[in-house]
């Protein structure tokens, strides 16, 4: 069966790059959890998701985790090929949701990916040097993806200063934090691809994610 599925590889040390359209050769529905940030509105606690997702993954099924309730986690798990922690105020609840359904998803194998803050709590799992840096001053800044630079939007006041030998840095800022990393099934993306024009994520997050 011939595929118009193309990858391309540049040769090069530690460079890969990759060209594809898996939604479209193999026509594939994600089942993708995304987690929600919590707001507040005269009081009551309501879960909200930016809307730029529905961009970034238009074509799949998505579930949005409750950060309340009853939840069967290994349910979930169990019916879901991936999951995604998106950015938004840390908060102990919704981090203990989050922690509890990347878990069951990391020992079954699947897919979990932390944009944002949640790359921060990807990387705190993956036992990272995490640092307070200055906040960029502008919203976009510039990241370095195999020599190409990118503009990306993004507000984190802290930084991912080391990572373990066995992950594999894709991405940088001018200062040197790590913006983007892989390691197996899991990975980080610090800035909030949902916020662009554009939404652009490192190829190999992308493939592993099958958007």
């Amino acid at each position: 069966m011939n595929l118009p599925f193309r990858v391309l590889i540049t040769a090069g040390r530690n460079s890969r790059r990759y060209f594809f359209d898996l939604k479209k050769a193999l026509n594939i529905d994600m089942r993708i959890g995304i987690s929600q940030k919590i707001l507040y509105d005269n009081g009551s606690p309501h879960d909200a998701l930016d809307q730029g997702w529905y961009n970034v993954l238009n074509g799949h099924s998505l579930y949005f985790l409750p950060n309340a309730g009853i939840i069967d986690f290994d349910h979930v798990a169990d019916n879901l090929d991936s999951f995604i922690i998106t950015g938004g105020e840390e908060v102990d609840k919704r981090r203990e949701i989050e922690l509890k359904l990347a878990n069951r998803m990391i020992a079954r194998g699947k897919p979990v990916v932390g944009t944002d803050r949640g790359a921060l709590l990807i990387a705190e799992l993956l036992n990272s040097e995490i640092e307070t840096k200055r906040k960029h001053v502008t919203k976009n800044y510039p990241i370095i993806y195999h020599g190409e630079v990118i503009e990306v939007p993004g507000e984190q006041t802290l930084g991912i200063l080391k990572m373990n030998s066995e992950v594999e840095i894709l991405c940088t800022d001018y200062k040197g934090y790590v913006e983007a990393f892989i390691s197996g099934n899991i990975a980080g993306i610090v800035w909030s691809p949902e916020r662009m024009n554009k939404p652009w994520i490192p190829p190999e997050i992308a493939l592993l994610l099958r958007i």
